[in-house]
């Protein structure tokens, strides 16, 4: 017996969705240094040409706005995000930066003290990248149009969007809020190159139009938005563990699909560090056996145990403080500790010194020597390469 019209269509709305099951694979992990408010899309700078409004908020206190105060009206949020290394050697997981954003430690400035410092030219991933959020509409004039949420890297091998839009700002003659509801401009903007968000020009154009003041009923606080990490799942994460490592059993932890985060992609290289061994759970010797604190043999090296993860594997310092991420406990060797020997066995072995234990390369208190120089130059590589956070060119 044939179907009828509405039967159909009860068994049309009951498939389940490919598409859908196809975004919830990019979004396992979630959001991870921005998360939209319900129902909010990202915009993305991935057109030759783009034409849009920048529109206005009113600044919340959920973090310090560095430009305006909580209660005024604004029109962007700068703030820093860190690329994170994961166990695979990626750096996929972004987040923000604790230090710069909600002035507390992070423990991602502090490996990137403690490391030897990146000679000056070349890629510093763990280096704190500046962006910006921005409320957007994509489609100028259209009062019903839903509003998009920009992030966007300030710097960008010199084509960053904050750097071409304070270009244009500096252009501007008379009125420079092209953000005002009533008087404002049309963005008019040129992409250089897609894959990695370069800006190559921006053009502010008047409106032949007027928004409404209730437009700030539906620009919600961009502060709010920002997730403050938690820095005993970034400490995990950075010791060769998985912030997943808790929540999963499989041997695989679930991937965040790189564009989950923010606005765009960034193209931060891994350094050798990171990559130095596969995310094994197989050893020769039970991880149990390894403690913090003891003592092995590396690359020929004497070092020390700075973190076991959940999967076994080491995390090691050496004595001149080079940091090692990942490795296996087949890779080193144990350093066995001396038992003390009776002193009458052997007098020379009163002279003879305690074995010493290493000290950190760089002490607590120093953390923040080189921090005036976290801001990228123009020609250093911020550039991000991938596609907006779920995110945050």
């Amino acid at each position: 017996m044939a179907k009828s019209q509405r039967e159909k269509a009860k068994e049309q709305a009951r498939k389940t969705s490919a598409a859908e099951w196809s975004k919830k694979q990019s979004e396992t992990r979630g959001p991870t240094a921005v998360k939209l408010p319900e129902g909010v899309e990202w915009f993305d700078l991935t057109e030759d040409v783009l034409s849009f409004d920048i529109m206005p908020y009113i600044v919340g206190d959920a973090v310090r706005n560095p430009s305006a105060d909580a209660g005024f009206q604004h029109w962007e949020l700068t703030y820093a995000q860190h690329s994170v290394p994961e166990a695979d050697g990626g750096f996929g997981y972004k987040c923000c930066c604790l230090r710069e954003v909600y002035d507390a430690p992070c423990p991602v400035c502090k490996m990137r003290n403690e490391l030897p410092r990146v000679p000056k030219g070349e890629s510093d991933p763990l280096q704190p990248q500046r962006r910006n959020l921005f409320w957007v509409n994509d489609k100028p004039g259209k009062l019903k149009n839903p509003l998009k949420v920009l992030s966007a890297a300030y710097f960008n091998r010199g084509f960053g969007f904050g750097q071409q839009l304070k270009v244009a700002i500096d252009a501007l003659r008379g009125d420079k809020d092209f953000f005002d509801l009533k008087t404002g401009q049309t963005l008019r903007v040129a992409i250089t190159n897609k894959k990695y968000r370069q800006v190559g020009r921006i053009d502010f154009q008047p409106r032949e139009y007027e928004y409404p003041d209730d437009m700030l009923e539906r620009t919600s606080s961009l502060e709010a938005m920002l997730i403050r990490p938690d820095p005993k799942k970034l400490t995990m994460l950075l010791n060769a563990g998985s912030v997943d490592a808790e929540d999963h059993d499989d041997d695989e932890a679930p991937r965040r699909s790189r564009a989950s985060d923010n606005g765009d992609d960034e193209d931060a290289a891994p350094t050798k560090a990171h990559k130095d061994a596969d995310d094994d759970k197989d050893t020769t010797e039970p991880a149990e056996d390894f403690v913090i604190g003891g003592m092995v043999m590396y690359k020929k090296k004497e070092c020390e145990i700075t973190a076991v993860s959940s999967k076994g594997l080491l995390a090691l310092e050496d004595e001149e403080g080079t940091a090692y991420a990942k490795i296996k406990p087949s890779d080193v060797t144990r350093i066995q500790e001396e038992e003390d020997t009776p002193e009458d066995d052997d007098d020379d072995k009163d002279d003879a010194p305690a074995p010493k234990r290493k000290a950190s390369a760089v002490k607590e208190d120093d953390e923040s020597d080189d921090e005036d120089d976290e801001e990228p130059e123009e020609d250093e590589d911020d550039g991000d390469d991938e596609d907006p956070e779920d995110d945050e060119d």
